[in-house]
């Protein structure tokens, strides 16, 4: 159920209706309030100077009537800058990243500010008669409606500054790397069952079960899977993770004992699984990864041909390899309370995201020495963070393609040149921090002429 809920949540955040929703209702329930609260206290002649209006029913309304038209033309103004910003963002950077423009929280308060000021105004507004005396007039429900909108002018020219800035590569690449350390965080933060070493049983004889749904994997619910395989006295191994496109028929769940295997089991493991449309970042630890390397690529693409937004792009997926490399490995069994193992997952390890995150920059800058200098120089800084095997082999095997796609394609010597000083330097990192780590010494990958 938290799992699912979480993928609504994610889903929820990333809508452009969401908040402005809120906002709109505390508009429609601050003006009910104000026009409850705003008896006649003052008469015309004792109300404070600090009153935005003091005048007759006829003057409150045409004041209220001139704000509410010119702010209905700041909300149309505003929402036509925001579509033109996301089909720059859509052409720059790539249509995946249109998630991380609607999510934006302050684009989202703002354009909500101005819809909720224009239901506030539109109650207050049609609250007040043309024949009530002056003493009847909610002065201060119209004064608050005149602040609200000055306030809504300060804060266009605040949304036109934001707006300007979030077209800047670097500001979509904090965005979206925001986003993968929370899922970092959310994923790897802790060590599952990190007491129970019962290994899993074999699957070799396994009955193998289907989902109802096809569709990318969103989320699973692995602590409802392990209830239910408790429950029946089962393990169960997925084929899938999330990310995965998965058909509505195949094998998808392999469980023993295979008598164990019941439909109600098999209803229960469905219903553990979210598919849909699109991937998401609430479980996929790749998702924000693949954001960070489309940048990149629209960085060295004939069209954008802006190779520092692809440096930038690989020095923030080095950050979060450093992170990911800092938690350790990822748990693929998990337990039930009495330590038996239930259920057998596939996971996003760092063989998987390394090669998501350096795998398509390497081929497509490969001509690019600019790019695999970098690139090299990142597999040299990662090294203080190795302490498993896998980094260390994955890491040599990156770098040995790294310096063979430079002596392939880089025509220039002196470039070569220093390719192959940053591919000397890395792989002597990552060999002096295994040796650290206390790895057992490994001969350097064979290099790829």
């Amino acid at each position: 159920m938290i799992e699912r809920l979480l993928n609504f949540w994610q889903g929820v955040r990333s809508s452009l209706w969401f908040l402005p929703a809120l906002l709109i209702l505390t508009g429609l329930v601050g003006a009910n309030l104000m026009l409850m609260l705003d008896a006649p206290r003052f008469s015309q002649d004792n109300a404070p100077r600090w009153w935005l209006h003091n005048g007759s029913a006829q003057d409150a309304q045409n004041l209220l009537s001139t704000l509410l038209s010119s702010l209905v033309t700041m909300t149309t103004l505003a929402i036509s800058i925001t579509m033109v910003v996301l089909s720059i963002a859509a052409s720059q950077m790539g249509p995946r990243m249109i998630r991380a423009f609607i999510a934006d929280r302050r684009t989202q308060a703002i354009l909500g500010f101005f819809l909720g000021t224009i239901v506030y105004l539109l109650l207050v507004l049609q609250a007040i008669s043309g024949d009530w005396k002056t003493d009847q007039v909610p002065d201060l429900a119209v004064s608050l409606g005149a602040l609200l909108f000055l306030f809504c002018v300060l804060l266009l020219l605040i949304f036109v500054h934001h707006l300007s800035r979030s077209v800047v590569a670097d500001t979509i690449i904090r965005r979206v790397g925001s986003t993968f350390d929370s899922t970092i965080a959310h994923l790897i933060s802790h060590e599952k069952n990190k007491n129970k070493q019962v290994p899993a049983p074999s699957f070799g004889a396994a009955v193998e079960l289907p989902l109802d749904k096809g569709g990318y994997v969103q989320t699973i619910n692995h602590e409802k899977m392990v209830a239910a395989l408790k429950h029946a006295d089962a393990c169960a191994e997925l084929t899938f993770r999330p990310g995965h496109h998965v058909l509505p028929k195949g094998a998808h769940i392999r469980v023993v004992p295979s008598e164990n295997a019941s439909k109600r089991l098999l209803q229960h493991l469905r219903e553990a699984v979210v598919t849909g449309d699109e991937r998401t970042p609430t479980q996929d630890l790749e998702f924000a990864a693949r954001q960070l390397v489309d940048v990149a690529l629209r960085g060295l693409s004939s069209s954008i041909n802006d190779p520092n937004t692809a440096i930038a792009a690989i020095d923030r997926l080095t950050l979060a390899l450093a992170r990911i490399m800092a938690y350790g490995a990822n748990s693929e069994t998990y337990h039930d309370s009495r330590g038996a193992a239930r259920l057998v997952i596939p996971v996003s390890d760092f063989s998987s995201i390394l090669g998501t995150a350096f795998d398509q920059i390497r081929q497509d800058g490969a001509e690019r020495p600019d790019i695999l200098i970098r690139m090299l120089e990142a597999l040299a800084k990662l090294s203080v963070y190795i302490h498993l095997p896998v980094h260390r082999d994955r890491m040599l095997d990156q770098a040995a393609m790294l310096v063979g796609a430079g002596r392939r394609n880089v025509a220039e010597a002196r470039d070569r040149g220093q390719i192959e000083r940053r591919y000397a330097q890395a792989v002597r990192a990552i060999q002096t921090a295994s040796i650290e780590a206390g790895l057992a010494p490994t001969a350097s990958p064979q290099d790829i002429h």
